[in-house]
């Protein structure tokens, strides 16, 4: 895929949404750059961010953080954080 983008006076970049929605980047998503052959190369950072569940029309979604998570994963941190919190009362 090619696309060109511009940059703004402050240096700034916009990454098109089909690219962004492609390598699932959201706001706030750390990209490492670096120089290669005169050329830019940008590489999304993975975060250290833990999936987080929502709840939507009263089903639980795991939120899109642009984070390779685990879905089972991040139920049974809920479910164990909810029971704490219960436990608490």
């Amino acid at each position: 895929m090619s696309t060109t983008v511009l940059m703004d006076a402050s240096g700034r970049l916009v990454l098109p949404k089909v690219i962004r929605e492609r390598l699932n980047l959201t706001s706030g998503a750390s990209m490492r750059a670096e120089v290669i052959g005169g050329r830019i190369e940008l590489t999304p950072v993975e975060s250290t961010e833990q999936a987080s569940l929502s709840r939507k029309a009263g089903i639980t979604v795991l939120k899109r953080t642009g984070v390779k998570a685990d879905a089972a994963t991040a139920v049974s941190a809920e479910r164990d954080a909810l029971a704490e919190r219960g436990s608490r009362r």
